[in-house]
């Protein structure tokens, strides 16, 4: 995967979730626990690990080179 694509990739997920996220705070669905639980254990990471995923691409487009170099090495 190419920077370019991962960029475009991360920025659309980021996006997604920050709308669910708004949409927990601003409608009647964070009344719902269930919905609630969703949000803070999974979209608010996924918020988190987007974001800095785009704050640091350079470092994450190394580590993937990396990392795709070496199983590429072993077979």
């Amino acid at each position: 995967m190419n920077g370019h694509t991962l960029r475009i990739t991360l920025r659309w997920l980021h996006i997604v979730c920050a709308v669910i996220m708004g949409a927990a705070l601003y409608s009647p669905l964070k009344n719902s626990d269930g919905f609630m639980a969703l949000v803070l254990y999974l979209i608010v990471p996924i918020v988190a690990v987007t974001g800095i995923a785009m704050w640091k691409q350079g470092k994450v487009m190394k580590w993937l080179n990396r990392q795709n170099s070496s199983a590429q090495r072993t077979t």
